[in-house]
């Protein structure tokens, strides 16, 4: 069983499916098919993955943008901004709200203020530019640069995401296909779709699972290409391993001569492992003792039930011989981001999908 499970996440990830920055400009978009203009549908992703997507909405225009939760898991943000001949040296990376009457990008504006952008509705990241932006009023800077996001979870990889106002034409020539750079590897298709004052949805060529050094957005290509899109709505997903055994809570209680291949021990809380918000008063249960939670009412019971279901989860997904439908990484993001939602229903719903998957049918014993 551990040579099957190795070998499909193996073939999933070698087979990786190969597929297929703003000036600020006064003109309007000059065809219906540069509001929205997404490319060709992505082949690698599976349905069952699990995916959340990076916005900015929670933050105030102008805001500096340093981390952002996504899977429970606190991510980094740093930024580098580029002059016309391509040299590189710290950028700023800021929020820019379409619907915010400070700063010069009236093509980044919605038009519901007076600005060019019709498909502009959400909060975006922009490299604020060094010679026209500030901290009140941000402009997308004029020759791009980086934007570098670490701490992913393990096996996630990167979806689509968008650019706003991928212009067509902007002197002394137009701006480039951006890029998205994961393990060396440029993942954004070339040939991407420009429209002025508009929105794009820029999907991925080939699965490439995050590493420890994370990924870069290339926006702009020296020397003297203009590069200045906003970025927004990155869909990050965590590959799942869909496999079809699962041993329940109950057999994990009643067996702790079976944890041993897991790597968990008994005794280990369950704080070690989840994040669960002080509130819950389950920081110091232990993992056995979580399989016996009985429930109850509120949110409170709604985490008892789910932490029941994700340790059985946790140590199936553990567990060398069982080829269970996700990984141990992806449980722990989905519980920790069901556990921070603080929504009991939210947490049923995830202890149902854990719940079904747990009693697939127990390979060991």
């Amino acid at each position: 069983m551990l040579q099957t499970k190795r070998g499909r996440a193996a073939a999933l990830i070698a087979s990786a499916f190969a597929l297929s920055a703003c000036a600020d400009s006064p003109t309007e978009p000059t065809s219906a098919s540069a509001v929205k203009m997404p490319t060709t549908v992505n082949k690698f992703f599976v349905a069952g993955d699990a995916c959340q997507t990076i916005d900015f909405n929670s933050f105030a225009h102008g805001a500096a943008v340093t981390t952002v939760q996504l899977f429970g898991t606190t991510l980094t943000f740093t930024g580098q901004v580029s002059d016309q001949n391509g040299v590189l040296s710290a950028g700023d990376l800021r929020v820019l709200s379409p619907f915010s009457p400070l700063g010069p990008d009236a093509d980044l504006r919605n038009t519901a203020i007076g600005g060019l952008c019709a498909t502009c509705t959400s909060n975006m990241l922009v490299i604020n530019d060094p010679v026209d932006g500030t901290a009140a009023a941000p402009s997308d800077a004029q020759w791009g640069g980086r934007i570098t996001i670490t701490g992913f979870p393990a096996n996630a990889y990167i979806r689509d995401y968008q650019l706003a106002d991928h212009e067509v034409a902007a002197p002394p020539i137009g701006e480039p296909d951006s890029r998205l750079i994961v393990n060396g590897i440029n993942i954004a298709p070339a040939g991407q779709p420009q429209g002025q004052n508009a929105i794009i949805t820029v999907e991925t060529t080939q699965l490439q699972l995050i590493g420890a050094g994370g990924v870069t957005f290339i926006l702009g290509n020296a020397p003297i290409q203009q590069g200045s899109e906003a970025i927004d709505n990155i869909r990050v997903c965590i590959r799942q391993d869909l496999g079809d055994d699962g041993c329940t809570p109950g057999y994990w209680k009643n067996h702790p001569d079976s944890w041993g291949p897991t790597g968990f021990a008994t005794g280990a809380t369950l704080e070690s492992v989840f994040d669960v918000p002080n509130g819950f008063g389950l920081d110091a249960t232990t993992l056995l003792q979580a399989l016996d939670l009985g429930g109850g009412p509120g949110a409170q019971g709604g985490a008892q039930i789910l932490l029941r279901a994700a340790v059985a989860a946790l140590l199936n997904a553990a567990h060398p011989d069982v080829d269970y439908a996700q990984s141990s990484a992806a449980v722990i993001a989905a519980v920790n981001a069901a556990l921070a939602s603080g929504d009991r229903d939210t947490m049923l719903t995830l202890a149902t999908t854990l719940d079904n998957q747990n009693n697939a049918g127990c390979p060991i014993n």
